[in-house]
């Protein structure tokens, strides 16, 4: 318990309404589908983590 080497966390973040736009070196642009006003879109740019992965990505016609 109180060797911090030997502990790890894991999160899950599971989302249906994030549009990923694209992906700029190691940040990725994102946005919310219900996030608008009128023409404009509400981003967010976030960096890659070591050991953050994309489980599956659907594609939108």
């Amino acid at each position: 318990m109180q060797n911090i080497e030997k502990h790890k966390i894991a999160l899950n973040f599971f989302s249906k309404h994030l549009i990923w736009h694209d992906t700029i070196g190691q940040h990725l642009l994102v946005s919310q589908v219900m996030e608008t006003e009128g023409n404009d879109i509400f981003t967010n740019l976030f960096q890659l983590q070591p050991f953050v992965s994309i489980h599956s990505i659907k594609t939108i016609a």
